[in-house]
């Protein structure tokens, strides 16, 4: 084997990709919290703006999964903050649904936009005041004191 070969046979490792999932070794290393593993993948090249077939990236996964140092090695690479999956969430949308207000705050301290809306028409505001948790909901109003004014496509 040469090393041209050994090369692209590590390459394809790095970058391999699940047939059902479409997920990658970083989404998957996102979704579980192992940065250490991410960073290894990031200093080798690996594209961190990867998609599976939902069209979740890296980050996607790390802010529902409320993994904030995850979240924050991806935003120091300069991941997309706003990215869309399937049905238009954000990042931002997918950490509302959860009770970590850490992953909530970096995102929107490092410029995620808050009125970005899913095809439903719902903002970071409607998906967190659907979970409930008051802290969350506070601080999404000192941050944007009108978030709450408007509506869903539901009404």
């Amino acid at each position: 084997m040469s090393m041209a070969d050994s090369k692209t046979e590590k390459e394809a490792v790095l970058n391999c990709v699940h047939l059902k999932s479409g997920d990658t070794p970083i989404i998957v290393a996102a979704r579980h919290g192992h940065g250490d593993l991410m960073n290894f993948l990031i200093l080798r090249g690996v594209d961190i703006e990867q998609r599976n077939k939902d069209l979740k990236r890296a980050l996607h996964e790390a802010a529902a999964n409320s993994h904030l140092d995850c979240v924050k090695l991806l935003l120091s690479q300069n991941a997309e903050i706003d990215c869309l999956k399937r049905a238009d969430w954000t990042p931002l949308m997918m950490s509302c649904t959860k009770m970590n207000i850490g992953v909530i705050r970096e995102l929107i301290q490092s410029g995620a936009n808050m009125r970005l809306t899913n095809k439903d028409g719902w903002n970071c505001f409607h998906i967190a005041a659907r979970e409930g948790n008051t802290e969350i909901l506070n601080y999404l109003l000192d941050c944007c004191c009108d978030i709450w004014d408007s509506c869903s496509k539901n009404g």
